[in-house]
């Protein structure tokens, strides 16, 4: 499990942490690079719509399973609200369940997020 701060280069952190659980997996180019860009775009939404400039952290947990790989990307932010006022367009959710094989979103108790991304291994 990786541990971050809540900060921009939070994302491009966890991507070099997924690129190595990756080649430890031996995933293909396809499924390493849609791990990557699930990753940073679910650390990315922490930083900027679960934390809005606060401190805090976002951890990132990669588990075998019987058919693939989980990742669990997780925050203790304000959790998924909907807001107008927040930069992006609104396409990293649809982004990450279109490129995963299975996609959860799913409320903390006590606060916060936590994205389950499934992926096929080899």
């Amino acid at each position: 499990m990786w541990s971050f701060d809540a900060v921009p280069q939070a994302a491009g952190a966890a991507r070099r942490a997924i690129h190595e659980v990756a080649d430890h997996y031996h995933v293909t180019e396809e499924v390493r690079e849609a791990m990557e860009l699930c990753v940073s775009e679910a650390v990315t939404n922490a930083v900027l719509h679960g934390y809005r400039g606060r401190p805090g952290r976002v951890e990132l947990e990669a588990n075998r399973v019987d058919d693939g790989l989980c990742l669990y990307i997780r925050d203790d932010g304000g959790g998924v609200t909907p807001s107008v006022d927040t930069p992006g367009l609104g396409l990293g959710l649809p982004l990450m369940a279109n490129l995963s094989e299975r996609f959860e979103v799913r409320s903390r108790r006590g606060g916060g997020t936590e994205i389950v991304l499934h992926f096929p291994l080899p």
